[in-house]
């Protein structure tokens, strides 16, 4: 923890919360793992709610895939982040404060937004060029249905190499664990709210941040490794800056893969799967 040194005896104390983007987060106890579990919660309750409302596809609350999605929630999402976040804390602990320990709150959380979020498409890119990297990104594209929760599924070395990608520039600019945690509960909700079921246009804020109508662009069913678009996780600016934005009116017709096997039922069987996946050629 940034400001207190903490060797390897206190590492099971701390808690490391984790967005559905794959960032590291260090909290104080298990209060942070408690908070997390309640913004999932209320965030998908309000958002699910919301779906019955003005749904762009009809489907049923309880789709097929909602159990696997929910362990997925907890096993590719939270899990790698204990093991990520356990990792920092003896690292710091190490190494000290960092820079922007005594920074402003607001001056703190804009440079760890900027990390994660410059890590985060950069490995995202690199997911969609790469075979290799391609067959643990693919599950998260399994999907021919889109909700709040579906975002949450992905492989679980796809979320440690999103957390480890930024671990290095957090470790050194050292922000307060409370900004971290802060930041990670923003993440939560954004992984549900980009992939959002409601046909609600944004306007002008689709310039800035990511909303479930240019997300879902990037999930629509093109390519052999989906369509290498709109791969910011929260900034939309991201992607106009470096090319990749397509903001087709609308929503996509279809979702998900067509140039590979569907993803077996259960946890466990969709990560094996993945590491056996057949590259299209």
């Amino acid at each position: 923890m940034p400001g207190r040194a903490c060797g390897a005896g206190c590492l099971p104390a701390r808690i490391a919360a984790l967005d559905g983007a794959g960032e590291p987060v260090l909290g104080e106890d298990v209060h942070a793992a408690l908070v997390t579990a309640v913004v999932f919660a209320a965030s998908g309750a309000i958002l699910a709610a919301a779906e019955r409302l003005a749904p762009i596809r009809a489907q049923a609350l309880l789709r097929a895939g909602v159990r696997d999605d929910l362990v997925h929630a907890a096993l590719s999402n939270a899990a790698p982040a204990v093991l990520v976040g356990a990792l920092s804390a003896g690292i710091v602990g190490l190494t000290g404060p960092g820079p922007l320990a005594a920074a402003p709150w607001p001056a703190a959380w804009l440079a760890v937004l900027a990390v994660t979020e410059l890590t985060f498409y950069a490995v995202h890119r690199a997911m969609h060029r790469h075979a290799w990297l391609w067959r643990l990104h693919a599950l998260h594209h399994e999907p021919a249905q889109l909700d709040w929760l579906a975002g949450f599924r992905k492989h679980v070395g796809e979320a440690l190499l999103h957390g480890l990608a930024a671990l290095p520039l957090l470790i050194i600019l050292g922000p307060p664990p409370a900004v971290l945690l802060a930041h990670s509960l923003l993440g939560v909700v954004m992984t549900g709210f980009t992939h959002w079921n409601v046909r609600w246009r944004l306007g002008w804020l689709e310039r800035l941040v990511v909303t479930p109508r240019l997300h879902a662009w990037h999930h629509a069913a093109d390519g052999e490794r989906g369509p290498a678009v709109n791969l910011a996780g929260k900034l939309a600016v991201l992607d106009a800056l470096f090319g990749t934005r397509a903001a087709a009116a609308g929503w996509p017709t279809r979702l998900g893969l067509t140039t590979t096997t569907p993803a077996p039922r259960g946890w466990w069987a969709q990560q094996r799967a993945a590491l056996r996946r057949e590259e299209p050629r």
